[in-house]
């Protein structure tokens, strides 16, 4: 006699020998854990016949992966706002020093031309920090 389960994530039905009662199997499509119920008809029995435990999901959990430290969560956190904070001033930083170039090319001092090598390079890096 055949145990009928079905996938509660993605809902095939297996037929599964009356040996593999009270186990886990696997769901040959999504990879989710089926539990096969138990063929015990004890006192506790529900009104279908079974361990009504076998219908808990069990809590998920990724195999060789532990979960994010709060404190290395924290340090990342900190870290990518003061990138973006400083991406913010080195452009604002470029910006001002642009200004301050065309005004000096403005007032005929063209000595200053090497300056604009400067603002590429702290807006590249403002850039830089914006987008990481």
């Amino acid at each position: 006699m055949a145990i009928e389960v079905s996938c509660r994530k993605c809902g095939k039905a297996y037929r599964v020998r009356e040996e593999r009662a009270g186990t886990k199997i696997r769901c040959k499509d999504c990879q989710a854990t089926i539990a096969v119920p138990s063929l015990d008809y004890g006192a506790d029995a529900d009104e279908f016949g079974g361990d009504a435990s076998w219908e808990q999901e069990e809590p998920r959990s990724s195999p060789g992966r532990s979960r994010a430290n709060p404190a290395k969560v924290a340090t990342a956190a900190a870290a990518f706002t003061a990138r973006k904070l400083f991406g913010v001033f080195a452009l604002m930083l470029a910006g001002l020093m642009c200004l301050g170039l065309v005004m000096q090319l403005m007032n005929g001092k063209f000595g200053s031309l090497g300056g604009f090598v400067v603002v590429g390079a702290v807006g590249g890096v403002g850039l830089k920090w914006l987008r990481s």
